[in-house]
C-alpha cells in the first residue's frame, strides 16, 4: 500500500499471508485506563499463544528490516491511542526468514484507546514495515489486515454483581459489540439483571447464538419471593401455580397475587423491548408438563398463563388472573423449555 519514503519505484511490498489465533472476534479490554488486547489466549486450552500474522516481504536482498509498526484501526483510521507497538525484529517481530516476518497484534505495553464508549464496531490492523537498503535509503510499506469484529467488556454499571445474575464464565461472559453497548446504554431502563452476551473472542460459553456480541439472557422480569436463580424462579412461579390449582382459594391469596403480578409485570416489559428497540425476537418460558399434588399442568402452561392470563390444569382445574388476554402480537416472541429460567433478547447479528 505504501511506497517507498524517498519516492523513488517501490522498494518493499507486504503482504499478509495469514495469522494464528484463537477466535472469530475480536476481544479488547480496558484496564487500569489502558487499552487491553486480550485475545491472545484460549480460555478453553489455556493456551497463552498470541494473536500473531504472517507477513511476506517482496525486498531487495540487501534490504534489512529495521522495524515494524502495528495500529489498530477503527472505520476512519488509526484509532486514538492505537498504536499497539514500533519495535525492531524481536520478540514481537520475529524474522522467520529473509522474507517472511511473524509479528504480535497484542498489546502489551497497553495502549491508551478509551474504550467507553466503544471506539468501533469493526477493526482492522495495519501493519507498517520499514528497511534500510544498502546505500542507507529507508524504505516501507504498509498491509491491513481483514476486517473483524470488535468485542468490547460490557459497561462497568452493569458489571456489579446487583446488576448480575448466573455464573460466571472464565474470561468474562460479557463480551459485547459497540451497537450492543450502545443499546444498554440506551434501553437499560427495559433491561432485568444481565446473565451471558458473549464469551472472550466469541468463544463458546454454551449457547449457539451468543458469538458475536449482540444477544443478551436476562433475568425475569418479574423475581418471585426467596428465589435464588432464574431456574428457581420458574419454579416457585410452578408451584404457587399448583398450590391455587390444589388448595382453597382463601390459603392461596399471595401465590394469586404473585401469579398475577408476573403476568401484569412481564407483559408490558416484553412489549417495550420489542416495540421500541431493534430486538427481533424474544424467548421465553414455555412451562414444561408437570404434575405435583393431584395437579398436572400439561406443556406450554407458562405461554398460555402469560399470552391468554388464564390456564387449565389436565384435569380442569382452571385459574384465571382476571388480565384478560394479551392483545400483543406473538410473532416475535418464542416460547421454549431452554427459557424457562430466563428471557433472551436477540438483536441482528450484524449489529
Amino acid at each position: 500500500m505504501g511506497a517507498a519514503s524517498t519516492g523513488t519505484p517501490r522498494a518493499l511490498a507486504v503482504t499478509i499471508a495469514g495469522h494464528k489465533g484463537d477466535g472469530f472476534e475480536r476481544s479488547l479490554e480496558r484496564r487500569d485506563g489502558k487499552c487491553i488486547d486480550i485475545c491472545c489466549r484460549s480460555n478453553e486450552s489455556g493456551d497463552p499463544s498470541l494473536l500473531r500474522f504472517t507477513l511476506t516481504l517482496d525486498k531487495p536482498d540487501d534490504a534489512q528490516i529495521t522495524r515494524v509498526r502495528v495500529e489498530l484501526q477503527g472505520g476512519g483510521g488509526t484509532l486514538p491511542g492505537g498504536q499497539i507497538f514500533e519495535e525492531g525484529p524481536g520478540a514481537n517481530v520475529q524474522v522467520i526468514s529473509d522474507t517472511t516476518l511473524r509479528v504480535r497484534a497484542t498489546f502489551h505495553a497497553g495502549g491508551t484507546v478509551n474504550t467507553v464508549h466503544p471506539p468501533a464496531h469493526a477493526i482492522t490492523y495495519k501493519f507498517t514495515v520499514f528497511a534500510d537498503l544498502q546505500d542507507g535509503t529507508e524504505v516501507s510499506d504498509d498491509a491491513i489486515s481483514a476486517t473483524k469484529r470488535a468485542l468490547w467488556r460490557m459497561q462497568a454499571y452493569w458489571r456489579d454483581p446487583v446488576r448480575r445474575y448466573g455464573m460466571r464464565d472464565p474470561g468474562h461472559d460479557d463480551w459485547l459489540s459497540a451497537r450492543t453497548w450502545e443499546y444498554i446504554d440506551q434501553h437499560g431502563a427495559l433491561l432485568t439483571r444481565i446473565d451471558d452476551i458473549s464469551g472472550e473472542h466469541g468463544r463458546d460459553i454454551g449457547h449457539s447464538t451468543h458469538d458475536v456480541g449482540t444477544d443478551i439472557d436476562l433475568y425475569h422480569v418479574y423475581q418471585f419471593a426467596g428465589a435464588t436463580s432464574g431456574g428457581d424462579n420458574y419454579n416457585r412461579l410452578r408451584n404457587a401455580l399448583i398450590r391455587v390449582l390444589s388448595l382453597p382459594a382463601e390459603q392461596t391469596a399471595n401465590d394469586r397475587a404473585a401469579i398475577t403480578s408476573w403476568v401484569a409485570d412481564t407483559r408490558p416489559r416484553f412489549a417495550a423491548i420489542i416495540s421500541t428497540t431493534d430486538a427481533q425476537t424474544i424467548y421465553y418460558a414455555i412451562g414444561n408438563a408437570h404434575a405435583a399434588s393431584g395437579i398436572a399442568l400439561p406443556r406450554g402452561w407458562a405461554r398460555t398463563l402469560l399470552v391468554d392470563g388464564v390456564v387449565t390444569a389436565s384435569g380442569g382445574q382452571q385459574f384465571d388472573t382476571g388480565l384478560g388476554a394479551w392483545g400483543f402480537p406473538q410473532n416475535q416472541l418464542v416460547y421454549n423449555a431452554v427459557h424457562n429460567s430466563h428471557f433472551h433478547v436477540k438483536r441482528p447479528r450484524e449489529r
